[in-house]
């Protein structure tokens, strides 16, 4: 998702994506590279020196020597200004928002699907574990109305909780 966000010209909320990697991921050297390199984009130097830093570190641990793609963006990164610092905040993801939305696609194998947000129209991931009302087989099926808990999950919006209506109970 912060690869998308970032070719789509916004950085900030890309980099904020990938900076929310990190803390869950802190062994990631993927994500460190790829937040140093969108901190450069966006002018923090300094930051951005220390993010690939880190992620030459992880890669140096893990294959007994240097990035040298990371290396020489640090040494390009050291001759232009200091940028000013970008502050990320960790959003309180213990609390979700109720949305409502229709089941667009659901894969029964795997027990997971998504939901199309009737707020915003983004596609919300869910997972058969995260439905409280189900009763019996009654599997969550695409044009389903729900209400869900809406939280910021590891690659994007994700559904806490899901509550499946019958057609009864929206009408």
């Amino acid at each position: 998702m912060a690869k998308c966000l970032i070719k789509k010209g916004e950085l900030k909320e890309g980099a904020n994506h990938l900076y929310l990697a990190t803390q869950r991921e802190p062994n990631n050297k993927w994500y460190y590279r790829d937040l140093g390199l969108a901190l450069a984009d966006l002018g923090d130097r300094d930051q951005a020196i220390e993010t690939l830093d880190k992620a030459n570190q992880l890669y140096k641990k893990e294959n007994g020597k240097d990035f040298a793609k990371i290396l020489a963006k640090i040494e390009g990164l050291k001759e232009k200004p200091k940028g000013e610092r970008i502050i990320f905040e960790n959003p309180d993801t213990s609390v979700a928002t109720i949305s409502h939305g229709v089941v667009t696609k659901y894969n029964f194998e795997r027990g997971f699907g998504f939901i199309k947000d009737d707020n915003d129209g983004t596609n919300v991931f869910f997972h058969i574990s995260k439905v409280k009302n189900r009763t019996g087989y009654t599997e969550p099926t695409p044009g389903l109305h729900v209400k869900f808990g809406k939280e910021l999950g590891e690659k994007g919006p994700q559904a806490s909780k899901v509550w499946m209506f019958s057609k009864r109970e929206i009408s």
